[in-house]
Protein backbone atom coordinates (compact mmCIF):
# COMPACT_ATOMS: atom_id res chain seq x y z
CA UNK A 1 0.00 0.00 0.00
CA UNK A 2 1.02 3.33 -0.85
CA UNK A 3 -0.06 6.65 1.25
CA UNK A 4 0.10 9.84 0.20
CA UNK A 5 3.13 11.51 0.84
CA UNK A 6 3.45 15.14 2.93
CA UNK A 7 6.55 16.56 0.74
CA UNK A 8 6.38 20.02 3.30
CA UNK A 9 4.73 22.74 4.71
CA UNK A 10 5.86 26.19 3.32
CA UNK A 11 5.04 29.58 5.36
CA UNK A 12 4.74 32.75 3.28
CA UNK A 13 5.80 35.63 5.80
CA UNK A 14 3.94 38.82 4.06
CA UNK A 15 5.94 40.97 5.92
CA UNK A 16 9.07 40.26 4.70
CA UNK A 17 7.52 39.28 0.98
CA UNK A 18 9.19 35.95 1.50
CA UNK A 19 8.40 31.96 1.27
CA UNK A 20 10.47 29.61 3.51
CA UNK A 21 9.81 25.69 3.17
CA UNK A 22 10.31 24.17 6.47
CA UNK A 23 11.98 20.91 6.73
CA UNK A 24 9.93 18.45 8.88
CA UNK A 25 11.66 18.00 11.87
CA UNK A 26 11.60 17.18 15.82
CA UNK A 27 13.08 20.75 17.15
CA UNK A 28 11.32 24.43 17.58
CA UNK A 29 14.29 25.87 15.69
CA UNK A 30 12.06 28.06 13.29
CA UNK A 31 10.31 31.17 14.46
CA UNK A 32 7.52 33.41 13.39
CA UNK A 33 5.95 36.10 14.54
CA UNK A 34 2.38 36.18 15.54
CA UNK A 35 1.35 39.89 14.82
CA UNK A 36 0.48 39.30 10.94
CA UNK A 37 -1.43 36.52 8.60
CA UNK A 38 0.98 33.80 7.80
CA UNK A 39 -0.32 31.54 4.91
CA UNK A 40 1.04 28.11 4.69
CA UNK A 41 0.88 25.90 2.18
CA UNK A 42 0.83 21.67 2.22
CA UNK A 43 2.70 20.02 -1.09
CA UNK A 44 1.67 16.78 -1.35
CA UNK A 45 2.35 13.67 -3.64
CA UNK A 46 -0.22 11.33 -4.19
CA UNK A 47 0.53 7.79 -4.64
CA UNK A 48 1.14 6.85 -8.18
CA UNK A 49 -2.47 7.02 -10.21
CA UNK A 50 -4.53 8.37 -7.31
CA UNK A 51 -5.51 11.84 -6.43
CA UNK A 52 -5.72 13.95 -3.44
CA UNK A 53 -8.90 13.90 -2.32
CA UNK A 54 -8.01 16.22 0.97
CA UNK A 55 -5.67 17.82 3.28
CA UNK A 56 -6.89 18.45 7.17
CA UNK A 57 -4.01 20.83 8.30
CA UNK A 58 -3.74 20.80 12.28
CA UNK A 59 -2.43 22.84 15.51
CA UNK A 60 -1.15 20.42 18.29
CA UNK A 61 -2.50 17.80 16.62
CA UNK A 62 -6.12 19.32 16.54
CA UNK A 63 -7.98 20.39 13.21
CA UNK A 64 -7.98 23.71 12.22
CA UNK A 65 -11.49 24.41 10.09
CA UNK A 66 -12.74 22.04 7.49
CA UNK A 67 -10.50 19.54 5.48
CA UNK A 68 -9.54 21.45 2.01
CA UNK A 69 -10.46 19.22 -1.27
CA UNK A 70 -9.26 21.26 -3.94
CA UNK A 71 -5.13 22.83 -4.43
CA UNK A 72 -3.94 24.86 -2.97
CA UNK A 73 -3.81 23.12 0.29
CA UNK A 74 -3.23 26.21 1.80
CA UNK A 75 -4.04 27.25 6.09
CA UNK A 76 -3.90 31.15 6.78
CA UNK A 77 -2.91 31.70 10.33
CA UNK A 78 -4.82 34.95 11.54
CA UNK A 79 -3.92 36.68 14.69
CA UNK A 80 -6.45 36.30 17.21
CA UNK A 81 -8.53 33.25 15.19
CA UNK A 82 -6.21 30.54 13.65
CA UNK A 83 -3.02 32.05 14.84
CA UNK A 84 -1.51 29.59 18.15
CA UNK A 85 -0.39 31.57 21.12
CA UNK A 86 2.81 32.30 21.77
CA UNK A 87 5.27 29.39 22.30
CA UNK A 88 6.62 25.79 20.55
CA UNK A 89 3.68 24.12 18.27
CA UNK A 90 2.92 21.33 16.05
CA UNK A 91 1.76 22.62 12.61
CA UNK A 92 0.84 19.92 10.56
CA UNK A 93 -1.36 18.40 7.48
CA UNK A 94 -3.02 14.88 6.78
CA UNK A 95 -3.23 14.10 2.93
CA UNK A 96 -6.13 11.71 1.96
CA UNK A 97 -5.97 10.06 -1.33
CA UNK A 98 -8.85 8.83 -3.57
CA UNK A 99 -8.81 5.19 -2.81
CA UNK A 100 -8.53 6.05 1.31
CA UNK A 101 -5.09 6.13 2.32
CA UNK A 102 -3.90 9.12 4.49
CA UNK A 103 -0.92 10.22 5.23
CA UNK A 104 0.57 13.27 7.34
CA UNK A 105 3.29 14.59 9.04
CA UNK A 106 4.09 17.98 11.04
CA UNK A 107 6.58 20.86 11.54
CA UNK A 108 7.51 22.15 15.23
CA UNK A 109 7.43 26.11 14.79
CA UNK A 110 8.19 28.70 17.58
CA UNK A 111 5.70 31.40 17.70
CA UNK A 112 6.55 34.71 18.98
CA UNK A 113 5.49 38.34 19.47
Amino acid sequence: MFLPLLLGLTFLLPAQGQKITVALADTCGFMISTSKNINVTATVDPASGLSITSVQFEIDGVAVGAPLTLPPFQLVLVPGSTMPAVGCHSVGATATDSNGNTGSNSVQVSFKK
